[in-house]
């Protein structure tokens, strides 16, 4: 079952693969699929194709939605099979948009499909779901400063709020990272007192928050290093033509402080 309502992973629902939408505390099958987008599962990928999806900068073909996608795949069987004889199509400004963006919908589809090959070196059993660790999810909401988180987990988890102490928490320690406070964060320390890395699991001590270790201190520390952080306006430089603004660009990309 795949947690999600994204139509994006309906193309992967079949006989032994479902959907389950959180919100709406609903199954997603092959006939919930079906009366949503008038296609079935397998289809989906060619619908998407013809509908494009702005959000995900797929282009798709202009003027086709949802209902007219699933009219022409009914008729035609697929896509190739659209695309192929679309001259047989009596709406002429549909005929013409399919003809036109011909190219545009094979990039879609190739856009759209999910790659069902990625190698895993885990196996399913790695997935399987565990009850939470209540003291230590705890520590960390603690930490984090989520309140009504904490006094909710530690209800289902029979854990006793109290008891527990926030832990310190990696707060931006990559290479690239920028600010005032990087490398504030104190990283978790194991119990044989040697500090981890990111990703690597630890039993943290309840140890008192540092510094910029929580999101309340680290927005302290940020406006502290603003308020006393110096200017050199003189530097500023009037960007008057695209030549400028390009070469401005690309050393920001370079020093890697931007992102378009």
């Amino acid at each position: 079952t795949i947690i999600s309502s994204d139509k994006d992973l309906m193309q992967l629902v079949g006989d032994t693969v479902g959907m389950y939408d959180p919100m709406k505390d609903r199954q997603i099958g092959i006939p919930e699929v079906i009366e949503k987008w008038g296609v079935p599962p397998e289809k989906m990928i060619d619908m998407q194709a013809l509908t494009g999806d702005s959000v995900d900068n797929v282009p798709g073909v202009p003027g086709i939605g949802p209902k007219t996608a699933a009219q022409l795949l009914e008729q035609f069987g697929d896509l190739d099979g659209l695309l192929a004889r679309a001259g047989e199509i009596k709406q002429e400004k549909r005929r013409e948009s399919i003809i036109a963006n011909a190219d545009k919908a094979r990039i879609s589809r190739q856009l759209v499909t999910l790659k069902n090959d990625v190698p895993v070196a885990e196996g399913l059993d790695d997935f399987v779901l565990h009850a939470p660790d209540g003291p230590k999810l705890i520590g960390f909401l603690k930490t984090m400063e989520f309140t009504s988180l904490t006094r909710r987990v530690a209800e289902a988890t029979g854990t006793e709020a109290g008891d527990v102490q926030a832990v310190a928490v990696t707060v931006e320690r990559a290479d690239n990272a920028h600010g005032p406070d990087v490398g504030a964060g104190t990283p978790p320390v194991a119990r044989n007192g040697a500090a981890t890395e990111p990703g690597q699991a630890a039993e943290a001590e309840t140890e008192t928050p540092k510094k910029g270790d929580t999101p309340s201190l680290l927005a302290a520390l940020r406006l502290e290093g603003a308020a006393t952080a110096k200017i050199d306006t003189s530097a500023y430089q009037c960007i008057r033509d695209i030549a400028t603004l390009k070469a401005w660009v690309a050393e920001a990309r370079e020093a890697g402080i931007a992102a378009f």
